[in-house]
């Protein structure tokens, strides 16, 4: 049998997958897992193409956290003894197969092949970190242990800078090994826009993958949040976007007459407003007992009328060099122009008019142009028209937000005109 297996070694034929979903033990156990590796699972796992090299042992993940479930695939058809029957390997002390962080390891560890005459063999474990209390409550928020058999209840302790490796023997003296590095990772947080206006709610969203506690539930983070009119503020729950994410949204609503309490939070007009993330599960160089906190900010401020989002102003009349006329002769081209200044935080698409009429207050053209202002840009605009008879004219213009569904963006202008 020895001699069979290293020829199927040496011929690559032999390959450990490692796959570490960001996942954690809490001091609650994980409910409605399921054990086996069902057709989701089995997607999270490259298949190398064989007839070109590749890597014995393969991670789906380039690092992981304190907390996370590790799954791994070995595909060993030689140890798939019993093609009616599903086999087992890696729980002998001849051939074992071991999992291991720096300082804690259980060996031999079984693997369970994932169905009659696949060869794939599957197994998963936990890393259940160390003794810290992650969320301030004054409770150590993972069960550190060592312990468990394969090929599901697997449990190893670790550190916040460390190493999770899987070994096999696959022939006397022969190991496939490989490692990923274990490590915390720096929070973030941010709002979800620069400016709010009183009618809206705000998103904030933490990121941090260290405090997906409870794998296959959703976890939640605290947030405080506060403005300059109220610096005391108040402290929201976060919670976690789907399991396993380690994506936490927050909802706050602003008031200005209220207290801030629950999700409501005292704002005045112009205020600057906070949302604070505490991490105390920060990357070195920090220490393990620092608290960071990562501050997000944003602003409120009152609704603009619709008449003032855009500012237009010095409408004039120009020919086509440019030069400004206060009237003209028929036939000769002119343009109108217009200057728009977008007052707000945001771009806008706009649309500008040219209206002119006769004497007799009759339109004799209508003309357009669309496009995108950018927050706080200003931007000359024009249209031309080509007088064919003389007379006193009204030249008007408007900006509206579209041709089809129009809704004023400013004030119009309106100058008096005459051709000759």
């Amino acid at each position: 049998m020895n001699t069979k297996l290293s020829y199927i070694f040496y011929t690559g034929i032999i390959t450990i997958f490692l796959l570490l979903g960001a996942t954690a033990l809490a001091e609650t156990e994980d409910e409605d897992e399921n054990d086996e590796c069902d057709e989701k699972c089995l997607a999270e796992f490259h298949i190398p193409d064989y007839d070109k090299p590749f890597a014995p042992i393969t991670f789906n993940k380039k690092s992981y956290t304190w907390g996370s479930q590790v799954r791994v695939i070995i595909y060993a058809p030689s140890w798939n003894q019993d093609k009616n029957k599903i086999d087992f390997i890696g729980d002998e002390a001849t051939l074992p197969i071991k999992i291991s962080t720096r300082g804690h390891f259980r060996e031999p560890y079984q693997f369970i092949e994932l169905g009659p005459n696949t060869g794939q063999f599957f197994g998963k474990f936990k890393l259940t970190g160390f003794s810290h209390d992650a969320n301030g409550d004054g409770i150590s928020d993972l069960s550190p242990r060592t312990s468990g058999e394969g090929p599901y209840k697997g449990r190893l302790e670790c550190d916040r800078n460390d190493a999770v490796t899987v070994s096999f023997e696959a022939v006397d003296g022969v190991v496939v090994v490989n490692s990923a590095p274990i490590t915390w990772e720096l929070g973030q947080i941010k709002f979800g826009q620069t400016s709010y206006k009183p009618s809206m709610d705000a998103i904030v969203t933490v990121s941090d993958q260290d405090m997906n506690l409870i794998h296959n539930k959703l976890n939640t983070v605290k947030v405080d949040v506060y403005s300059d009119s109220d610096a005391g503020g108040t402290t929201i729950t976060a919670v976690e976007t789907d399991v396993n994410t380690g994506i936490f949204e927050g909802h706050i609503t602003f008031t200005q007459t209220d207290n801030s309490n629950g999700d409501r939070l005292f704002v005045s007009n112009g205020d600057t407003i906070f949302a604070r993330y505490t991490d105390r599960t920060a990357p070195q160089p920090y220490s393990i007992e620092d608290e960071v906190d990562i501050v997000a900010q944003s602003t409120f401020s009152p609704d603009t009328p619709t008449l003032n989002k855009i500012t237009q102003q010095n409408l004039q009349v120009s020919d086509n060099q440019g030069n400004l006329l206060n009237s003209a002769e028929e036939g000769h081209q002119i343009f109108i122009q217009s200057n728009l200044v977008n007052n707000m935080e945001n771009p806008l698409q706009f649309a500008y008019l040219v209206q002119i009429k006769d004497e007799n207050d009759n339109v004799i053209n209508l003309s357009w142009m669309a496009g995108t202002i950018q927050p706080q840009q200003s931007m000359d605009v024009s249209q031309s028209w080509i007088p064919t008879q003389k007379g006193n004219y009204k030249i008007e213009t408007f900006v509206w937000d579209s041709i089809a569904d129009p809704m004023p963006l400013a004030k119009n202008q309106m100058i008096e005109f005459t051709i000759s």
